[in-house]
């Protein structure tokens, strides 16, 4: 799981890989097959609302979250308004959703920047369905 959406963040690098325990594999991580994607939403949640400095990813980042919070968030709402203040802040939902309660009826032609359009193909060599694109929360694409 990665951000889309570029994140001033002192948990996030400039790849939108968050650094967070439940997304990492043991013995270092603490991810396990039972977490549900609503439990891995919370956390990320959490993690973007206070930030960790003590395992941060970008060292000038964590850096001025812990000794200049003013100049961070200055930094960070800038970025927001950069990059995101024009996306509709919904958390983690599937652009067909959104359209269906914006009036779209199934069956109607949707875009194709609806999904995401890399082909990967997965263990044995098949391309893997096409994925629904998401918008996290202050519409930060996430994947």
């Amino acid at each position: 799981m990665r951000f889309v959406t570029p994140i001033y963040h002192p948990n996030i690098d400039s790849g939108g890989r968050i650094c967070l325990d439940v997304l990492k594999m043991p013995p270092q991580g603490g991810w396990k097959p039972s977490q549900n994607l609503s439990t891995v939403l919370t956390s990320i949640y959490l993690l973007m609302a206070e930030p960790n400095p003590d395992d941060g990813l970008m060292p000038d980042i964590t850096k001025e979250y812990r000794e200049n919070r003013a100049l961070f968030l200055e930094k960070a709402n800038a970025s927001t308004k950069s990059h995101a203040a024009s996306k509709v802040a919904v958390a983690a939902v599937p652009r067909e959703t959104k359209e269906a309660a914006a009036g779209v009826r199934p069956g109607e032609e949707s875009s194709s920047d609806d999904y995401d359009s890399d082909e990967k193909e997965n263990d044995a060599g098949r391309p893997e369905a096409k994925r629904p694109k998401t918008e996290g929360a202050a519409g930060a694409a996430v994947e």
